[in-house]
């Protein structure tokens, strides 16, 4: 995963609708979905923008993330904060799953948020498979099975409050199942040390999609030396630290223009641009056309798929 060619995907919460999908509920924030190993073929590297549990009730996934792979077989649960850089390898032909996705927002109503960002504050990546006993999968089965039977009431006031009390429980019963870890300050001159501070840079990049455009301001959030973290940068993934600010920026400008009928101007300030002319100098110099264009293009793309 180190191939500095390969772009990175955007995996976010509300565009989890194709059709080889199967959506369960997709709402206030939450999406239920199950599958197989039919599901889409997720080529190349994505960078998920959520927090995703990924629980394999059958066969094995088997994923990358950098240089090394690693398999989820029956019961195993993959947690993903946000920021998480995944990459899809193989399925069995006997797989099946099911994987709870929250956004962001959702997760930081939750009383359970404390305990789920602390069990992560200590890891050198920002995902943990865990394996679930017979219990457990029980317990995942029957929430699943209470949120179905909610989600299909006709009259169902308070929907949003009783589906975040219902996925906080859940996430509750996960969390006590992830093993704390030792803090990694006895790491902090080793490799193991750099990829934890190119994981944090690139959930900083990813969270705020890279409007802050200046290397030097990661670097201070992440009481480092600009050019030290360009360094770790490269050697953790053959990109500098402003090639990842460019790449993501330009990742969030692509799905702005494809998703969304925001207007140029109001495209550019959401992004920060100082004035709607730089932001169309941006497009022309990065994608060789106007925004107007390069929207078109997108949109046509997308139909041909």
């Amino acid at each position: 995963m180190a191939e500095s060619n390969i772009q990175i995907k955007s995996l976010l919460w509300d565009e989890l609708t194709t059709a080889n999908w199967d959506v369960i509920y997709k709402d206030c924030g939450v999406s239920l979905i199950e599958g197989d190993a039919s599901f889409p073929a997720l080529t190349g590297i994505y960078e998920i923008k959520m927090v995703a549990i990924l629980i394999c009730l059958n066969g094995g996934l088997t994923l990358s993330n950098s240089n090394s792979s690693f398999e989820i077989k029956t019961g195993d649960a993959l947690v993903c904060l946000p920021g998480t850089i995944l990459q899809y390898e193989k399925s069995s032909l006997d797989f099946r799953y099911k994987v709870l996705c929250l956004s962001p927002d959702v997760v930081a109503k939750h009383s359970a948020k404390k305990g789920y960002f602390t069990k992560f504050s200590n890891r050198k990546t920002p995902f943990v498979k865990i394996h679930f006993d017979n219990l457990m999968l029980s317990l995942i089965a029957a929430y699943y099975s209470i949120l179905e039977i909610k989600i299909k009431e006709d009259d169902l006031t308070d929907q949003d409050i009783i589906v975040s009390n219902i996925v906080g429980c859940l996430l509750l019963d996960i969390l006590k199942r992830i093993p704390n870890t030792p803090s990694v300050e006895p790491i902090r001159q080793t490799q193991g040390y750099k990829y934890v501070i190119f994981q944090n840079f690139i959930q900083l990049v990813t969270k705020d999609n890279g409007v802050l455009r200046f290397v030097k301001e990661y670097a201070s959030r992440l009481n480092i030396s600009p050019k030290y973290l360009s360094v770790i940068c490269r050697e953790s993934s053959g990109k500098s630290a402003s090639e990842w600010i460019t790449e993501i920026l330009n990742m969030e400008i692509e799905r702005m223009l494809r998703y969304t009928d925001l207007s140029m101007k109001e495209i550019s300030v959401c992004l920060e641009f100082s004035n709607c002319s730089v932001f169309s100098k941006y497009i022309r110099q990065h994608f060789n056309m106007s925004g107007v264009e390069y929207r078109r293009y997108l949109r046509s793309q997308s139909q041909n798929l």
